[in-house]
């Protein structure tokens, strides 16, 4: 006798955003899209080595904000929950999170 009543295994939960906090990171990775085709562009034309590594940088900066954000917005979702004690205390670790470099 086969048991169809087995409790599955539970599945990690899907990233929780906002319709505006997803709008904000889609747009922000739409940029960070067209600085890597600006840096493709730069190298086709053989453009000056710093100028390069000046895009290289600011694109791999904006990239990093975005899993910034997404990750600092699974944090204030956590801190929604009904088991968390302090809310306050999850936005200013959010707040501080975003500080990082």
């Amino acid at each position: 006798m086969s048991n169809d009543t087995e409790l599955a295994e539970p599945q990690p939960a899907g990233i929780q955003l906002s319709d505006d906090e997803a709008r904000d990171l889609l747009r922000r990775l739409a940029r960070v899209e067209g600085q890597v085709r600006g840096l493709a562009r730069m190298i086709e034309e053989r453009r000056e080595c710093d100028d390069v590594v000046t895009q290289f940088q600011a694109t791999l900066k904006a990239l990093e904000r975005v899993g910034f954000r997404m990750v600092a917005a699974q944090l204030f979702a956590c801190a929604k929950r009904d088991d968390v004690q302090s809310l306050e205390e999850f936005e200013r670790l959010q707040s501080l999170f975003l500080k990082l470099k």
